[in-house]
């Protein structure tokens, strides 16, 4: 009984320690950047998901849209999880002092309402952020109240892929694959950022142009990378080219930091996407 009690208490210290580790690290480079999905509920409930609707333990699949958030938040989940509402993420990063990126799909007035007057309760309006992948919701947001903090979240392919899979048919995939040439056109050339109005752009790695970059900057619009993968990508990103760092879950995100932190062999100044 003692051994096993030690145990216990072994394991909590170093879970203990892991915690501080991971906290430190975040402060030291401030990996303090979170980008979280909100949606809808059918009932007007905001809500953190990733996709639009949920798959509980039984393989039943729900349209967060479709249904009231009473019955959503009676589902048993995979692995025991809870669904994170919206005040409770808000709150978590008030707290704590994290910036937030507040993605939506789509433009919804009633939500963006919601997180407007939650942003002006507190006067967060440099710490709480929206983002789209949308160029009308991104205006939208700037016509509706200026003051927000607004982002573009763009992928050279974000409209004729998804998670790698071509989206639309044999026969409609390339309207799709032209919608996302006229896109990147669009931005590359900076019109789009220009007439949306953006403050900040969400460039995934693979389409990271290190003259897009700089122009975005030189028009003001910060550069906020996503799918950082190795170190170096990390150390080059982060450090040379000052761009924040969308922070990805703690296990990723701890083994970056913890690697990047000791010194590795040779001075790679080098673009890592060259």
């Amino acid at each position: 009984m003692v051994p096993m009690l030690i145990w216990f208490i072994l394991i909590l210290i170093l879970a203990l320690i892991a915690l501080l580790a991971i906290k430190f690290l975040a402060y030291r480079y401030t990996i303090n950047t979170f980008l979280i999905d909100v949606r809808m509920t059918k009932d007007g409930m905001l809500i953190i998901h990733k996709d639009s609707a949920i798959v509980d333990s039984y393989n039943n699949t729900y349209e967060i849209a479709d249904t009231h958030w009473l019955q959503l938040n009676k589902l048993k989940l995979p692995g025991n999880n809870s669904i994170l509402t919206f005040d409770e993420a808000f709150e978590w990063s008030v707290n704590l002092y994290q910036n937030l990126i507040l993605n939506i799909e789509s433009w919804n007035s009633d939500m963006f309402t919601y997180i407007e007057h939650k942003i002006m309760q507190k006067n967060l309006y440099k710490s709480i952020a929206v983002s789209t992948t949308s160029v009308r919701t991104a205006l939208m947001c700037r016509l509706k109240n200026p003051r927000v903090t607004v982002g573009l979240s763009w992928s050279s392919r974000g409209n004729s892929f998804e998670n790698g899979v071509s989206i639309g048919s044999a026969v409609t995939h390339w309207m799709f694959v032209t919608l996302d040439s006229i896109l990147y056109w669009g931005m590359k050339s900076m019109i789009i950022p220009n007439f949306v109005g953006v403050d900040f752009m969400i460039i995934p790695i693979a389409d990271a142009d290190i003259t897009m970059i700089r122009d975005l900057k030189d028009l003001s619009i910060e550069v906020i990378i996503d799918d950082i993968q190795t170190v170096v990508q990390f150390e080059y990103f982060f450090s040379q080219l000052k761009c924040p760092i969308i922070a990805k879950p703690t296990k990723q995100m701890l083994n970056l930091l913890s690697t990047f932190i000791y010194p590795y062999p040779g001075n790679n100044t080098k673009s890592p996407i060259e």
